[in-house]
């Protein structure tokens, strides 16, 4: 009896072994491997591999130089650049807590100003841009009364914003928090790897769940790679083509965002301050290339599959209502008016103020 427990078990490991065998040859064979290639964990994970080999001439960089690695979000940029060239020519600075720029806040209040923290991807962080080109240095000059804050970084989706915020964001004390939506994020709040690993929030009985948290480092990554099966990743990604081919992909990142998207307004009113979510279309959105469906054919195509639902977008998300919000300077004549010690009723923020009376959802989409 013994005996033949010991052939089963012994039969079962070569089984396994074999399975894992074939696995490693299909991702050796670029027929094979572009089969399998796809937007999901595996391909992404193959894919940082690929560029950063183990051994003497491995390489443990990120997808750009400035990165480095964080424990919680997966990267960050590195904290005091100096004139970085970057972007063919393009010049990055930053501050001591990796954010864009020289400048440095402190945490807690403004004493005196409204501040801003603006959130989002590659859009609001600047690739392919200088310091000074950013949208978020636009509007620090369009409003000098206010201070702006950007706490973009490339690569990031809602996931690693939310986490952002939590960790980070709400030490600054913000009157008001952006996010600069941009559509195809969304599918990365379903990633645990993309640039490189990264937090993933999951689904729990309607409540969000942080997972691959923290995250490993690239030597950690490196050191233990050889012992992941492969079998798992040809799995992801049979499983990813699956999903794709039933249509079910955009479902699960919109059912996702729009419950990080919701956990961000949470944090930001229980920081006390205004949250706004604001549109940044991408090119497609204001053509209509092949393979690409309108706003009307979209709710067409959602509508004769019964998919459809009043209050909610083309996309999945709620509707939200567009709410103006406007940070206006106190006049100087009523500052000097003010009786001394009164500096810190002074700075109570002026967007709050505008936001009286206003609903409680305050996500904000902005019109194209």
């Amino acid at each position: 009896m013994t005996r033949k427990l010991m052939v089963r078990a012994i039969y079962v490991v070569y089984l396994l072994l074999l399975v894992e065998g074939g696995a490693r040859i299909m991702f050796l064979v670029p027929a094979f491997s572009a089969r399998l290639a796809g937007d999901h964990d595996a391909t992404w994970r193959h894919r940082w591999l690929e560029r950063h080999p183990t051994g003497p001439g491995g390489s443990h960089k990120f997808e750009y130089k400035f990165d480095v690695h964080d424990s919680t979000k997966g990267w960050i940029s590195r904290p005091n650049l100096r004139d970085e060239r970057v972007f063919e020519g393009k010049t990055l600075n930053t501050n001591s807590r990796g954010l864009r720029g020289r400048r440095e806040y402190a945490y807690g209040k403004h004493p005196t100003k409204p501040r801003v923290l603006i959130f989002g991807d590659s859009f609001t962080f600047g690739d392919e841009v200088s310091d000074d080109e950013t949208y978020a240095h636009y509007l620090q000059e369009m409003m000098p009364e206010a201070e702006i804050i950007n706490m973009g970084m490339h690569g990031y989706g809602h996931d690693q914003m939310l986490v952002f915020l939590r960790e980070e964001g709400v030490k600054y004390r913000p009157d008001v928090v952006i996010v600069g939506f941009v559509t195809i994020d969304m599918p990365r709040n379903l990633l645990a790897f993309r640039d490189y690993a990264k937090p993933r929030f999951v689904l729990t009985d309607g409540r969000l769940e942080l997972t691959n948290s923290p995250v490993p480092s690239p030597e950690e990554l490196l050191a233990w790679s050889w012992l992941r099966p492969r079998v798992l990743d040809v799995w992801s990604s049979v499983a990813h083509q699956i999903d794709r081919e039933r249509g079910v992909l955009w479902d699960k990142a919109a059912a996702i965002t729009a419950a990080i998207l919701d956990g961000i307004v949470a944090e930001s009113e229980k920081a006390g301050a205004i949250p706004i979510i604001v549109h940044l279309p991408t090119f497609t959105e204001f053509g209509v290339p092949d393979g690409v469906l309108t706003r009307g054919e979209r709710i067409k195509q959602l509508k004769d599959e019964e998919r459809w639902q009043e209050g909610r977008g083309p996309f999945g998300l709620p509707k939200v209502r567009v709410q103006k919000v406007v940070i206006k300077k106190a006049k100087k004549a009523k500052e000097e008016a003010k009786p001394e010690g009164a500096e810190g009723a002074a700075a109570a923020p002026a967007a709050a103020e505008a936001a009286k009376g206003a609903a409680p959802a305050k996500k904000e989409e902005k019109k194209k």
